[in-house]
């Protein structure tokens, strides 16, 4: 059996960790179980995220594949939950030692991230880049080193505090991209105080 404690307003989250996967597991879950699931509560979001366990073992031969693998389990939860919205978030910065002994970014993680987005975008999902929210190439020993610490010293995981802060990264970027959107469709109205009626007026006169 299941006991749910969910509440009856705000947004419920179920989480499915998944240490050393690539994400083709899940596909493999039985529809007949999973699909009333997602019927019965109405999943308006689904968010993946993997990509991180397979970067020590990727090369710009296997992008590819692991692409198209990505794309099939997009398609696979599409299929689930019709109805939902699809979040796939690449890996973060991740470093090593390079053959010069010298801590460097693995080198995969540029071409990795833009083929994560090209086949989410492909399949129909949005894409966010942890890895260019973090900072980009080498963010992970700046984050290793700042006071207080945001990245352990093994320069993979975060912290509970680096985890805290791309946790709020990702909400202030949802956040923001959900404010444009009620102020596109006309549903959040702007209003101009003096100060910022001066300042376009200075812009248009300059």
């Amino acid at each position: 059996g299941r006991i749910q404690l969910d509440g009856q307003t705000g947004i419920n989250i179920d989480n499915i960790p998944m240490r050393g996967s690539s994400g083709r597991d899940l596909t493999t879950i039985s529809r007949a179980s999973i699909r009333p699931f997602f019927d019965r509560e109405d999943v308006a979001m689904v968010i993946l995220q993997f990509g991180g366990n397979s970067t020590p073992y990727l090369d710009a031969t296997k992008l590819h594949d692991f692409k198209e693998s990505v794309k099939t389990l997009i398609h696979s939860f599409q299929a689930l939950a019709p109805k939902a919205k699809v979040l796939f978030i690449g890996p973060a910065d991740m470093a090593r030692n390079n053959e010069a002994g010298e801590l460097e970014s693995y080198p995969i993680l540029t071409a990795l991230n833009d083929s994560l987005r090209v086949a989410a975008n492909e399949a129909g999902a949005a894409y966010w880049s942890m890895y260019a929210a973090m900072g980009g190439r080498g963010s992970i020993v700046r984050w290793a080193e700042a006071n207080p610490q945001l990245a352990g010293e093994d320069y993979i995981h975060f912290t509970p505090l680096g985890a805290k802060k791309i946790a709020w990264l990702l909400y202030d970027t949802l956040h923001l991209y959900y404010r444009f959107y009620l102020f596109r469709t006309g549903q959040e109205q702007v209003e101009l105080t003096a100060e910022d009626t001066a300042a376009v007026m200075t812009t248009q006169t300059t």
